[in-house]
């Protein structure tokens, strides 16, 4: 029993080193580059990621802010995570795009899962996202719901 306590005690200890906190202050030290995009036809701002956000590129995080709905379904492959609730967030012209996260879980997540009136965590693999103009430039990869 007293192994299976220690082993128990390390599997947790573990699992939370092997993650880090993302706050979106960190995120939030971005500087962009005009430049012109050929596709699109005019110049486009490319990020300038910060040092901070470098280091933390491909490895696991957990981010806290308010979901916003882009999908008419009950399966959504792709979520966006802001910092502020959608009244004030990034689509609706208050911010900037260092206040949102491109959320692609590992699994399809069930409208029943998610809480549309307040905060929740998720866990993924950070990517940044310079040239992907389909995508936001701070992507969670392979994530999941973390519970509270």
């Amino acid at each position: 029993m007293k192994n299976f306590l220690i082993l128990l005690f390390l599997s947790f200890t573990i699992n939370s080193i092997a993650q880090t906190d993302l706050s979106w202050k960190v995120l939030s030290k971005m500087e962009f580059e005009e430049i012109y995009n050929e596709e699109y036809g005019f110049d486009v701002p490319y990020p300038i990621f910060n040092d901070k956000v470098k280091a933390l590129s491909g490895k696991k995080v957990t981010i806290e802010g308010y979901i916003i709905p882009l999908e008419v379904g009950d399966d959504h492959e792709l979520l966006v995570l802001s910092k502020y609730p959608e009244s004030t967030c990034f689509f609706c012209g208050m911010a900037g795009p260092e206040t949102v996260v491109d959320i692609l879980p590992i699994k399809k997540i069930k409208n029943r899962q998610l809480n549309l009136k307040g905060k929740m965590k998720f866990t993924g693999v950070l990517k940044l996202n310079r040239d992907n103009l389909d995508h936001m430039n701070y992507m969670l990869i392979d994530a999941i719901i973390t519970p509270e």
